[in-house]
């Protein structure tokens, strides 16, 4: 569960099945999201300046995007591979153009939000990698 700055949005996810539910505390809504997994939703945050914004991580080790402001109830965008284990932790940089997951894999990863997955472009990484000496909880 995360709770947004102005503590106007609660996003949750469920363990299986692979739904996100976006509760509007003040207009008394709700939005459902499709995840692109239907493994475990671990981790779920809310971006700091841009309140729809949503990021989820699962038991797969995929990172998503999710933009609950759309229409489209799918990912924006989905970063597969990012762990090879299930992401425990997730949550988004100060600036929201990052997005920081902890994993059982032993590995902290900042995936830049900006690129189309977290691959190497034209030599610089979108994503850096730091490694634990044991598997990452929160």
């Amino acid at each position: 569960m995360a709770v947004s700055a102005r503590r106007k949005q609660v996003v949750t996810a469920t363990v299986s099945g692979g739904e996100i539910a976006v509760f509007n505390v003040g207009y008394n809504t709700r939005s459902d999201l499709r995840s692109a997994t239907h493994r475990a939703l671990t981790c779920v945050d809310i971006a700091h300046g841009h309140q729809a914004l949503v990021t989820v991580g699962s038991d797969d080790g995929l990172v998503q995007l999710f933009d609950s402001a759309r229409l489209d109830s799918s990912p924006t965008k989905t970063f597969s591979h990012v762990h090879t284990a299930p992401i425990r932790g997730i949550c988004f940089g100060m600036d929201d153009t990052a997005v920081i997951s902890a994993g059982l894999d032993s590995r902290i990863v900042v995936t830049d939000t900006r690129a189309y997955a977290p691959r190497s472009v034209r030599g610089k990484s979108s994503a850096v990698e730091i490694v634990a000496d044991a598997p990452l909880t929160c």
